[in-house]
């Protein structure tokens, strides 16, 4: 009967330790694009052929994107600045609505390609294909 007792005890105390959070194994923080984010690499096609990521060069220019956790963002190209408000539509799929300052559209969809804790490549539609290579600042 003791013999009973004791296997109950040591299965009762692997399935308590199984149960508790274990640091070791603890899964990464899921990548967002809340942050401030500097262009580093672009690619815009000529129309007559695709535009993908061998095919970037580095931006000429300065530019940078801050999006805010309550979904505002804000451009800076070379100090002419773009603000307003984003959504994800989908996965791939940021809508963006200007409010205020010098932006080339009222309401548009950028492309959302992929997002790292490092790096995002967000970009404008366009048939070609024409990435945006963004660094987390």
């Amino acid at each position: 009967m003791n013999m009973k007792k004791i296997l109950i005890l040591v299965l009762i105390s692997m399935a308590l330790y199984s149960c508790e959070e274990q640091d070791c194994c603890a899964m990464p923080e899921e990548a967002t694009m809340v942050g401030t984010w500097k262009l580093s690499k672009l690619c815009f096609s000529n129309g007559a052929s695709s535009c993908d990521l061998d095919d970037m060069w580095d931006a000429e220019h300065e530019e940078t994107i801050t999006f805010t956790a309550d979904n505002q963002f804000t451009f800076n190209k070379e100090g002419d600045i773009c603000s307003g408000f984003y959504a994800r539509v989908t996965d791939t799929e940021v809508e963006l609505t200007a409010e205020s300052g010098n932006c080339n559209f009222d309401e548009t969809v950028f492309w959302l390609t992929s997002v790292t804790a490092t790096e995002m490549i967000f970009s404008p539609r366009c048939i070609e294909g024409c990435p945006h290579l963004y660094i987390r600042q």
